[in-house]
């Protein structure tokens, strides 16, 4: 019995080494990009994008995702320098728009109590006569813990991109056109809708 607890106490001291000494070799940085091409000019997506009002409306993270968030914008919505607070599950986080141009994007921190802040940066290239929108989301872990999780972090962290970015994209989506009425060749007569 005793040889039994020896060999566990060994196997759980590997483990817990295994575990520090794999975070430690697992990469510090991280970033995730997601990109989408829509239809519309650069000013009329940096209006959704750049209002902090309506990221609810465009990006995963909003009350349908989340029912308990509690979202505040305490200035200016709008532009450098506008700022969202929220709390979710007993967190407070705050996000801040650090640059804002129209024609090519903006570039914003979000930070959560006690962690270091992420950055985000969402540009607009302008190709033909629509806009390829690319969000990039990149930050450093704090320790051997956070960067096992990153391991996950591209997929989850990703979806919740590609999700606001699909999001965005239907805004500007024209609207569904309805079938139209086509002339019997023969007579020149229209035919009764379905139904009718």
């Amino acid at each position: 019995m005793r040889k039994l607890s020896c060999v566990i106490g060994v196997l759980a001291l590997l483990l817990v080494a295994a575990f520090f000494v794999g975070g430690a070799v697992l990469p510090a940085d991280y970033a995730v990009t997601r990109s989408v091409s829509i239809g519309a000019s650069a000013e009329e997506i940096y209006a959704a994008v750049g209002d902090l009002d309506q990221w609810s409306e465009w990006t995963a993270w909003n009350s349908e995702s989340f029912p308990e968030l509690e979202v505040s914008i305490p200035g200016p919505a709008s532009g450098a320098g506008a700022i969202q607070v929220w709390k979710v599950a007993g967190r407070v986080g705050q996000l801040e728009i650090t640059s804002a141009e129209p024609t090519r994007g903006i570039s914003y921190t979000l930070s959560f109590e006690g962690e270091p802040p992420i950055e985000g940066i969402i540009t607009f290239v302008v190709v033909g006569e629509s806009t390829d929108v690319v969000w990039l989301v990149r930050g450093t872990f704090e320790g051997a813990r956070d960067r096992w999780l990153g391991l996950t972090l591209d997929s989850q962290l990703g979806g919740e991109l590609k999700e606001g970015l699909e999001r965005l994209s239907a805004r500007f989506a024209p609207p569904p056109t309805e079938p139209s009425a086509e002339k019997d060749l023969r007579t020149g007569a229209i035919p009764p809708a379905p139904g009718g």
